[in-house]
Formats: C-alpha cells, structure tokens, sequence
C-alpha cells in the first residue's frame, strides 16, 4: 500500500511541474510603437497570444512604457523509474508539455 501511495505521489508531483517555465523579454521598436516586435515570428499588438514550436506559447504585453514578450514552456523534472515522458506535438501549449505515462 505504501508503495501504491509513494508512486501516485511521484506521479502527481511530476504532472505538476510539467508547465509553467517563464521567460520574459523586452520586445520595443519604434517602428511600431505599442507593439511586440518579435524578429522571427513578426509584430504582434499588446493582448496578443501566439504559438510556437517546441511547445511555447508567447504573450505580448506592457510593462510601463515597454513593450514585452512573455515565453511560457514546458519545465519536465523527473518521473518514477517505471515511467516516460509522453507528449503531443500536434497541440499546442500546455496540452504538448509531455505528461508521466507509467507502464
């Protein structure tokens, strides 16, 4: 029983973290004042959300009188032995952030 609980505990703890990295940067350029200038996927205006490869989704907002892109990714730690990380390219995020599958 006590290896039952141990196991589900892992399993929970290790869908938990699965999402949620951030990574912010400064998206400014003249050119379009009020926008997110983003050099490999365009200019996009404040409220915006996009999808990128490799599970991240991007997020265009203000922060004072910058403008600033907001990247949401997937953080996998680890699982319990038995298991491996699955995901679904074909969503988009969070539903591509790879989950504990356990055999």
């Amino acid at each position: 029983m006590a290896r039952v609980i141990v196991t589900l505990l892992a399993l929970t703890l290790a869908a938990a973290v699965t999402q949620g990295a951030l990574h912010r940067r400064y998206a400014d350029n003249p050119a379009f004042p009020g926008m997110c200038a983003d050099i490999e996927t365009g200019v996009f205006p404040e409220g915006s959300i996009w999808h990128l490869k490799g599970c991240l989704r991007a997020e265009c907002s203000r922060e004072g009188d910058r403008m600033l892109i907001t990247y949401a990714s997937c953080s996998p730690v680890g699982v319990p032995a038995n298991c491996k990380l699955v995901s679904d390219e074909s969503l988009v995020y969070p539903g591509c952030c790879p989950e504990p599958k356990c055999f």
